[in-house]
């Protein structure tokens, strides 16, 4: 599916944000279409909570003797307007929904989606009937069944501070009766909050961004050594200068509260570092390794303001 195309369909929802941050975010612009939602039927907005939640007023899928298996999905884009001094991530996706599935029958319900400025997808996601779920649960088992799932990110991403961001994505559903033609598959968004409202929604962790100052820091070499470099940070991605003049790169920078981590590169090795700011981002303390797991530390990294 191409970018362009993007967006989202099935499942209803409540969602639990930590924000206190309320009220920072607006929606400027929303434009949803596909094969099951228009603009005539679906709209989408901004919560109280500065999350987002794309909302459906007819949407259900269900197979029947000429059709063995049925999809909808819809796609949408969302123009919101983040204030100078924040920036946004997104923290959760959640969707529910009910399914009645034959024997012999299945359903399925993907959802990619992605803000403007990242480096490709957010990782997309997948649930088939037998998988098992978070919370030890079936996924569409045979009979009539109701879901909840919630899914998070491996690792936030943050949009640049301060900037505007297009959020885009997709939800999909299929319900299928496989060989029993007289069974029913159906899949259908539910009405969690109450109100004959369907929705689906992602929780974002929105938070104020501060300019980092420069470092001057040591770490820990694999060898044992003490390593001095000069860490500069713009945005999301950075560079610390050895003191012979090699310079290293930083990206994908994030940070959360006080929590700082990303991924480095020097001398055709890379890996990752995880830090902790002191309050005043005056000086930090952590550790680095190799790979993309954060996991395996190899040694110390710390650092004062050069300021």
């Amino acid at each position: 599916m191409k970018k362009s195309q993007l967006k989202m369909i099935l499942a209803t929802l409540t969602m639990f944000s930590t924000t206190t941050y309320a009220g920072v975010l607006q929606l400027k612009g929303f434009v949803a279409a596909g094969g099951g939602c228009s603009v005539n039927d679906t709209s989408g907005y901004i919560t109280e909570n500065d999350d987002m939640a794309i909302e459906f007023f007819n949407f259900q899928v269900d197979t029947n003797a000429n059709q063995a298996e049925v999809s909808r999905f819809c796609n949408f884009e969302a123009s919101v307007d983040v204030p100078e001094g924040y920036q946004l991530a997104v923290k959760a996706l959640i969707v529910e929904g009910e399914t009645t599935i034959p024997a012999g029958g299945s359903a399925t319900l993907k959802s990619s989606y992605y803000m403007t400025g990242y480096e490709g997808w957010a990782t997309p996601w997948e649930i088939n009937s037998g998988d098992q779920l978070a919370n030890g649960a079936t996924a569409f088992p045979v009979g009539f069944s109701s879901f909840s799932i919630k899914k998070s990110p491996k690792q936030m991403y943050f949009s640049a501070c301060g900037e505007d961001v297009v959020f885009v994505g997709t939800l999909e559903t299929i319900a299928r009766r496989g060989g029993n033609n007289g069974g029913q598959a159906s899949m259908v968004i539910t009405d969690a909050i109450g109100d004959n409202r369907k929705r689906i929604a992602w929780d974002w962790q929105l938070q104020r961004c501060e300019r980092l100052p420069s470092y001057q820091s040591h770490y820990q070499g694999s060898n044992g050594h003490q390593v001095s470099a000069r860490i500069e940070f713009e945005g999301q991605n950075g560079t610390y200068t050895l003191s012979n003049g090699t310079v290293g790169q930083l990206r994908n920078v994030q940070r959360v509260g006080n929590h700082l981590r990303g991924f480095w590169s020097i001398n055709n090795q890379d890996g990752w570092f995880d830090f902790e700011l002191t309050t005043d981002l005056q000086s930090f303390s952590g550790h680095w390794g190799y790979g993309e797991q954060y996991t395996n530390p190899q040694g110390f990294w710390v650092g004062v303001s050069s300021f």
